[in-house]
């Protein structure tokens, strides 16, 4: 049950004020639980959601004496002739009401219950909370006196207003009460106002989730996030953007330190910096690269390697997409190489070294 704020006035009102009906909304029906006759009560007004669609029958029944309203500090033992409802105010704009009569005076003697309706409807634009108020005007009867029409404000503690936010947010949010939320997940907030109301918020919250994990092989460096929008790569000593790097498995023939920067669903993170040391310079790094050859791609296992010189001591390493190595082959004084890989279908890194010098090359198994 609402509570009920009252005011009795000293000044008597003999005219009653006429009750306003609006007929935008439909009408209503009488549906209240077991209660007592003489006492007062009024329905809960759901929440409405904003922009959207709204209509609700409030139900309530009014006392013949003020025997329950006590608990408010009015006096008991006061006969109520009637009570006449003038309007109601409050309401977010976009939503009227329908009283469920007209005049919406209730009169009724014992035993008979005071009952009645209003329907509240419309589509609210506001978002909040909105203490809503019932006016009415009370007839009563005090011992040896005449009767006398005194003002009754019923006040509907809370209507709230319930909205939603679909919110992405890079690292964490803090909602509109100040709460931090880091996960991916729905969240409900309740913001109170002045009035002792709460508004609800609806918070579906994205917080993308970017893996800044980064492997090695030799020169070969590798973002482990598979889902990123974009991609690309800074030298970390200068900050530099490397022209060219815009993919998550780069080659990089200079010596130093390099890091990918990520761009996922909006946000974007950095991930560790790898070094390269080739052991060497880049021109006779580069030498090895531009002068070898792993001939056919895409193969069914079978390559060809030429070195474009012979070269005393080889080591080749086979690695998958992850970084896992999945095969070493060591060979001595050789230009020319046959390579037999037993793999599933894929793309697979070769790294080979050739008396101190590196290069990898990708291949595709179909």
């Amino acid at each position: 049950m609402k509570r009920l704020y009252y005011a009795l006035l000293g000044l008597a009102i003999f005219s009653l004020v006429p009750s306003k009906l609006n007929a935008q909304c439909n009408g209503c029906q009488i549906s209240l639980p077991n209660l007592s006759v003489d006492t007062i009560y009024m329905d809960s007004i759901p929440n409405a959601g904003v922009n959207t669609a709204y209509e609700e029958a409030i139900s309530f029944r009014f006392p013949h004496t003020t025997n329950s309203m006590s608990s408010f500090g009015v006096p008991a033992g006061i006969t109520i002739q009637s009570i006449t409802l003038n309007n109601m105010s409050g309401l977010p704009a976009g939503l009227t009401y329908t009283f469920g009569q007209s005049p919406a005076t209730y009169n009724q003697a014992m035993p008979t219950p005071r009952d009645g309706c209003l329907t509240i409807c419309g589509t609210p634009n506001d978002t909040g909370t909105f203490p809503v108020i019932l006016n009415c005007t009370v007839n009563v009867q005090f011992v040896g006196a005449t009767p006398i029409a005194v003002p009754l404000v019923m006040k509907v503690v809370c209507f709230n207003t319930t909205s939603t936010l679909n919110i992405t947010a890079c690292d964490s949010f803090i909602s509109p009460s100040g709460k931090v939320w880091t996960q991916s997940n729905t969240y409900y907030d309740t913001i109170p106002n002045a009035a002792g109301c709460d508004s609800i918020i609806t918070v579906n919250l994205t917080v993308p989730i970017i893996n800044t994990g980064i492997s090695q092989v030799g020169e070969l460096l590798m973002a482990i996030e598979s889902a990123a929008d974009s991609i690309f790569w800074i030298n970390c000593s200068t900050k530099a953007i490397l022209p060219g790097y815009t993919s998550k498995t780069v080659l990089i023939d200079s010596n130093g330190s390099y890091a990918a920067v990520l761009y996922k669903d909006g946000c974007s993170d950095t991930t560790g910096c790898m070094t390269i040391n080739n052991g060497s310079t880049g021109i006779e790094y580069n030498e090895l690269a531009m002068s070898s050859q792993l001939y056919p791609n895409p193969s069914d296992g079978h390559f060809n390697l030429d070195l474009g010189k012979r070269y005393g001591n080889i080591q080749i390493t086979v690695t998958d997409i992850s970084g896992k190595a999945i095969a070493k082959r060591n060979y001595a004084s050789a230009q020319q190489l046959e390579l037999m890989f037993h793999e599933k279908p894929g793309i697979y890194f070769v790294e080979i070294e050739a008396d101190g010098y590196r290069t990898v090359s990708r291949v595709i198994l179909k």
